[in-house]
């Protein structure tokens, strides 16, 4: 968890606060928990130097569906007053039995197409630690949607119930990426609407995330995301991811990634051939040993 970072403080995934709080639905109710709605993440939690946070998990009937509260505790310096601070509110129940929702909702539009390594994603853009760092093939950023495979990494005692963390995290830079490459926002998930699982993701296996262009709503951008598997088919979905810079501007997106500073950038990069390639829509995508045609 060391390697999830923000402002050099190892913080609790939000991945991580949903996997927790749909464990102990399924341990207390035995209840599905394959879809999560209207979820909120308050604010970070800070991981301590030692293996176990005090934390509260809080779990109220409400309907058809269990609202469940993640809380932290802190103290005076003194010891003699005790605060409960809230920090991610979700609702589990089972899966509402809409049609799963079509694979191909990202489309590319006319414009340029920069497919970025993961070398350059991580060193730069979305500094994490290794383990966080499971976007395996070149970002693919359109101003229609950006798109990328991840990777379910291999960590002792996961996934969870909800499946592996991994490629769902991993689509959460991608959506980060695309409010750098398109809208200057360095975003973190600050909730969504509705989470939708289908197929558990496993770990060890690669997936392929797709993500929506950012929507503007107020300081936010709104995502709708996708994960697949290698067949083509829909594991989990997700509406309304809700993406924040909660940074309030210390965070900002490397110069080259930004508006034709990007394109020109890699545009470079590829004259050296030290880059995937800045294409059109239509063309293709190209990547360590696979082409991908689109259009």
């Amino acid at each position: 968890m060391a390697d999830h970072r923000f402002l050099g403080r190892a913080v609790l995934p939000a991945v991580e606060a949903l996997q927790l709080l749909a464990g102990e639905v399924k341990r207390e109710w035995g209840l599905d928990v394959s879809q999560a709605d209207t979820v909120e993440f308050l604010r970070f939690l800070d991981l301590p130097q030692t293996p176990a946070a005090d934390v509260i998990v809080e779990m109220e009937w409400r309907g058809e569906r269990i609202l469940t509260r993640l809380c932290s505790t802190t103290g005076s310096r003194s010891g003699a007053m005790t605060r409960k601070l809230e920090q991610v509110r979700a609702a589990f129940g089972p899966d509402e039995g809409a049609p799963i929702p079509p694979q191909d909702f990202v489309v590319p539009g006319s414009g340029a197409t920069l497919s970025v390594r993961p070398e350059d994603i991580y060193r730069e853009a979305v500094p994490f630690g290794p383990a966080f760092r499971n976007i395996i093939g070149p970002a693919h950023l359109t101003a229609d949607g950006a798109s990328a495979r991840v990777h379910a990494r291999e960590i002792e005692s996961l996934p969870g119930p909800s499946g592996s963390p991994f490629p769902l995290d991993a689509a959460f830079q991608l959506a980060c990426l695309w409010g750098q490459r398109f809208r200057g926002l360095v975003g973190f998930p600050v909730g969504f609407a509705r989470r939708r699982i289908f197929r558990l993701t496993e770990s060890g296996r690669d997936y392929q995330a797709w993500v929506s262009a950012g929507r503007p709503e107020g300081d936010d951008l709104l995502f709708d995301l996708r994960l697949l598997d290698q067949d083509g088919r829909v594991m989990e979905a997700m509406e309304g991811l809700r993406m924040k810079d909660i940074s309030r501007g210390r965070l900002k997106p490397p110069d080259w990634l930004i508006g034709e500073q990007a394109v020109a950038h890699l545009a470079r990069l590829e004259d050296r051939g030290s880059a995937f390639p800045v294409s059109q829509a239509g063309g293709t995508f190209r990547g360590q040993g696979e082409d991908r045609k689109l259009g």
